[in-house]
């Protein structure tokens, strides 16, 4: 059952991660069709790296979620240094967004490890 959880949670990371990287780089004017679920490009971004560190976390148990965190923080500003090489523009509030929605992921988790640890 748990291997089961790990490879569907596995599976889910790299697509999504996938998404994203074909979402942040792909030209603004290419064929691709983007359906504008989401109104604002900055919450698409904080549900995006919210969603991506949440099944991050679920996906690899081993590695601590500090670390985790570093990783997909800094694969979030090297797409954006990289933007611009696609006919793209960075931008710090982008990465802002992609940041928070990190943090949004990781502080519940944080905070129920401290509290168990305080309660032990």
């Amino acid at each position: 059952m748990v291997r089961a959880i790990l490879w569907f949670a596995r599976t889910g990371f790299l697509a999504l991660y996938a998404a994203i990287i074909f979402l942040s780089l792909a030209s603004v004017e290419s064929d691709v069709n983007v359906v504008h679920l989401i109104p604002s490009d900055k919450a698409g971004h904080f549900l995006g790296y919210f969603a991506l560190t949440s099944i991050a976390i679920l996906a690899f148990p081993r590695i601590p979620i500090a670390v985790l965190a570093v990783i997909i923080i800094t694969q979030s500003a090297a797409v954006e240094v990289a933007q611009p090489f696609f006919g793209r523009t960075a931008d710090i509030y982008d990465l802002l967004a992609n940041l928070v929605g990190v943090a949004g992921a990781v502080a519940p988790v944080i905070s129920k490890n401290l509290r168990e640890r305080m309660r032990a």
